[in-house]
C-alpha cells in the first residue's frame, strides 16, 4: 500500500529544510536568496526556533494574568501509560487533561478571570504533558486520584510550585518543544500528532497571547514587499548582486 500524498508532502518539507531558495521582487527583478524552513515537529533544525517563538508569546501573556490571593503558578507533569497506538495515547491524554481542568475548576470554585495557562504535549516513546497552571492550591494526591478516574490506567502526576519567576516557568515548559525527535520514531509522530494542536493557551490565557505581526520582507532596489519563488539556476545572478540571506517560513 502506497504512502498517503500529504505524508509525502511533509516528507519532501522535512528534507527541504535548511536549502537556500531564490525569491524574485514583482516590482524591480531583484532576485534574494532565502533559507527555507520546514516548521515541521519531527526536525530537529526548527526545533530550536519553534521554542523560541512559543516563549516570546507565552511568556508576556504569564505576566499579564491578573494577581489574585491564594493563586499561584504551578508546574504540572501528566503521564500516561502507554496502552494504544501513539495518536490514541496523544487524543486520551488531550481528552482528560480537558476534563481535570474542569474537574479543577467545580472542585475549587476557581475563578475564570485568574484561571489559566499553557499546555504542551511532549511525544517520545511515552506521551506527557506539561502544563503552566495560574490555580489555587491543588493537592498533589488529589490531582493524582482524579487523573487515575480519567485514565483509567495512569496515575503518575507531578505537580510543584514555580520558584525564579514566570519567564523560568515559561522556559521550563517550552523546553520541551525544543527537543529532537528520535529518527526512528519520527514518522510515528507525525502521525501521531497530524491535526492535533500539542501546544495550546487555556483559560485566562487564551485571551492574553498577543502574536505580532510578521514584518514584510522589503526589496532594497524598489522597496516591494510581493516576492515570487525563482529558478535555482537564477543564483549565480543572485549572488553577483551581493543578495543577502533572508528566512522564508514554509507557511508565508
Amino acid at each position: 500500500m502506497g504512502l498517503p500524498g500529504e505524508f509525502l508532502r511533509e516528507s519532501n518539507r522535512l528534507l527541504s529544510c535548511g536549502e537556500d531558495r531564490f525569491y524574485t521582487c514583482g516590482g524591480c527583478g531583484f532576485v534574494r536568496r532565502g533559507v527555507y524552513r520546514c516548521d515541521l515537529l519531527p526536525c530537529g533544525r526548527c526545533a530550536a526556533r519553534r521554542s523560541e517563538r512559543l516563549r516570546s508569546l507565552w511568556t508576556p501573556a504569564v505576566e499579564r494574568v491578573p494577581p489574585r490571593h491564594g493563586y499561584r503558578w504551578a508546574l504540572l507533569t501528566l503521564t500516561i501509560r502507554r496502552t494504544d497506538s501513539l495518536r490514541a495515547c496523544v487524543d486520551r491524554i488531550l481528552t482528560a487533561w480537558r476534563l481535570l481542568r474542569t474537574r479543577i475548576v467545580r472542585r475549587y470554585k476557581t475563578d475564570k478571570r485568574h484561571f489559566g495557562g499553557f499546555a504542551s504535549v511532549e511525544v517520545a516513546g511515552a506521551v506527557h504533558l506539561h502544563a503552566l497552571v495560574h490555580m489555587p492550591f491543588v493537592p498533589q494526591a488529589w490531582l493524582s486520584k482524579v487523573w487515575k478516574q480519567l485514565t483509567r490506567d495512569s496515575f503518575v502526576v507531578d505537580v510543584r510550585q514555580i520558584h525564579g519567576g514566570t519567564r523560568v516557568a515559561a522556559a521550563y515548559v517550552t523546553k520541551y518543544v525544543v527537543k529532537t525527535v528520535d529518527p526512528a520514531l519520527g514518522v510515528r509522530v507525525w502521525l501521531a500528532v497530524r491535526g492535533r494542536q500539542i501546544h495550546r493557551a487555556f483559560g485566562v490565557c487564551v485571551g492574553l497571547v498577543e502574536k505580532p505581526a510578521r514584518p514584510p520582507c522589503h526589496c532594497r532596489l524598489c522597496g516591494g514587499v510581493d516576492w515570487q519563488p525563482t529558478a535555482a539556476f537564477f543564483s549565480l545572478y543572485a549572488l553577483a548582486k551581493g543578495a543577502r540571506p533572508v528566512v522564508a517560513s514554509a507557511y508565508g
